[in-house]
């Protein structure tokens, strides 16, 4: 149902494709990775054993990825930023998936 309401509302964004969607099986991470999406809309709270269900549950997470050199590495923050889709109407989950995709 989720899937459904997701694409009725972005279906009328002209700057936003949806390039597919996950089988309700398997690892939507690795999905949207495989279908080259710069944006993952995922339901929170499912309770599964996916990797998304790994980076949503807990305490935001910090991680430090050294380069093989040994002299340069990246930080990469993955923390949850509350987004409220409640007050914007239709346009409130196009302009929340285009706010996230230019927060960096």
């Amino acid at each position: 149902m989720l899937t459904r309401i997701v694409d009725d509302l972005l279906a009328a964004e002209a700057d936003i494709l949806v390039v597919g969607r996950s089988s309700g099986t398997g690892d939507p991470l690795r999905q949207a990775r495989d279908n080259e999406a710069d944006m993952l809309v995922t339901q929170d709270g499912q309770g599964g054993d996916t990797c998304v269900d790994a980076i949503l549950a807990g305490r935001p997470l910090r991680i430090l990825a050294i380069d093989r050199d040994g002299r340069n590495g990246s930080t990469i923050s993955l923390a949850r930023r509350p987004v409220s889709l409640d007050n914007a109407g239709k346009a409130g989950l196009a302009d929340a998936i285009r706010q996230a995709a230019v927060d960096r």
